[in-house]
């Protein structure tokens, strides 16, 4: 399967790709964009990570199959995991931080 990722730097897509086949006939919805606002959601905060293990195949202007995210976008470094930065969990590692420098 095939994914492109948009790269700022040089304005055009890099390409990548998988062995995964792909049987559907579209690529269906997107992943949930949890800190979306009253405006919307952001590309990264709406756009499906890029699989762990996609090898790079090229660059171009047009994006082909999937377009992602990179694994680099995220907060985190690895792909997939954009769930921990959702406003419950951050809330909850902002409490529990201030809990622990209260009693150190």
């Amino acid at each position: 399967m095939q994914y492109s990722v948009w790269n700022s730097a040089s304005k055009r897509y890099d390409y990548y790709q998988t062995s995964q086949r792909s049987s559907a006939t579209h690529a269906g919805a997107p992943p949930s964009a949890l800190m979306a606002s009253a405006l919307g959601a952001t590309v990264d905060q709406a756009a499906w990570s890029l699989p762990i293990g996609a090898q790079k195949i090229g660059e171009g202007e047009y994006a082909r199959g999937r377009v992602c995210k990179s694994a680099s976008s995220s907060l985190l470094p690895f792909a997939g995991i954009d769930a921990l930065t959702t406003p419950p969990v951050l809330l909850a590692i902002a409490v529990g931080a201030y809990f622990w420098w209260r009693n150190r």
